[in-house]
């Protein structure tokens, strides 16, 4: 699968999680006793790494671009950057390159101040207007907004209205609600990684006739299963595969749901396709291949969508 990302070539990130013993099982003696680490093999290096971790960490966190990202994603990063580079300093200087390669190129682009200023006062607002003006805010979801209604309405014509939805790395996209036309009650989950995009959302579901929440959760970390009649990752899957190659195929197959339905820009920043569509399609047609799932297509002007079934 990893091979048609042939032009993501940035290194990939490593995400390992420690074993417990199962529940029913006596205490783990690390638990109830904690080592002496010193007196291990190898322990100094160990603690030495463990530290290094934590600084380079809390020096993220305590940078101004990158504060508001969710724990697991800068520990993530950091643990990468870690394993790379021989000093602290340069450490943290690749940490922070790959989070703007990875986020920071879009963060920037969102006036954050003006999102809190709509998003406060919600309930007293057109909700309809209000989105509007909120999906404006950045390049992503602006140019969706003229075809937004031609979006939902073929979208959920594929898939029928969904109980449940699953909105995964959503950005400002849950904005998109008054269009979408979902019946009161319906479940909705958003997951970002940035808190304030997550915050915002909350305001939104808080103003709504959904029974919506959103999480500050990072894909790559997170193990759960993931459970909906319709998930969607607009604009996701070309980003999470520069970090980890091969994630792609793994994430969706850990997805029980009807429908999951992934988009691709079909044209760079610049307005030029250069062959995008036709290199998304192949990745999009092997992902559907390999989850055993019949795909349909459509466009709208600057992005293509393909719903799996």
């Amino acid at each position: 699968m990893h091979q048609l990302f042939t032009c993501l070539s940035t290194p990939s990130l490593s995400n390992r999680r420690g074993t417990c013993l199962p529940s029913g099982n006596t205490p783990q003696p690390a638990i109830l006793h904690a080592p002496d680490v010193l007196s291990q093999p190898g322990g100094d290096r160990i603690l030495k790494a463990a530290a290094d971790l934590d600084a380079i960490v809390s020096e993220l966190r305590e940078s101004r671009k990158y504060r508001h990202l969710c724990e697991d994603t800068l520990n993530r990063v950091g643990r990468w950057a870690q394993g790379r580079h021989p000093t602290h300093k340069l450490a943290v200087k690749n940490a922070k390159t790959k989070l703007h390669q990875v986020y920071g190129a879009f963060v920037e682009k969102v006036d954050f101040a003006r999102l809190e200023n709509l998003t406060s006062p919600l309930a007293e607002t057109d909700l309809t207007i209000t989105c509007s003006e909120i999906l404006g805010c950045h390049t992503s979801t602006a140019e969706r907004l003229p075809f937004i209604q031609e979006l939902y309405a073929t979208l959920f014509g594929i898939t029928g209205i969904p109980d449940r939805l699953l909105d995964l790395a959503c950005g400002l996209n849950p904005f998109s609600l008054p269009w979408m036309n979902l019946p009161e009650g319906t479940k909705y989950e958003a997951w970002d990684i940035d808190s304030r995009m997550v915050s915002a959302v909350n305001h939104l579901f808080t103003s709504s006739l959904v029974k919506g929440t959103s999480r500050c959760r990072d894909l790559l970390v997170d193990k759960e299963a993931l459970e909906a009649d319709v998930v969607l990752l607009f604009k996701t899957l070309p980003g999470i595969e520069q970090q980890e190659k091969g994630i792609s195929l793994q994430l969706l197959r850990k997805m029980s749901a009807e429908h999951i339905a992934v988009s691709f820009p079909s044209r760079s920043i610049g307005g030029r396709a250069k062959g995008m569509p036709e290199h998304y399609e192949s990745i999009a047609e092997t992902l559907a291949l390999d989850l055993g799932r019949s795909m349909e297509k459509f466009t709208i002007p600057g992005e293509i969508f393909y719903v799996m079934r």
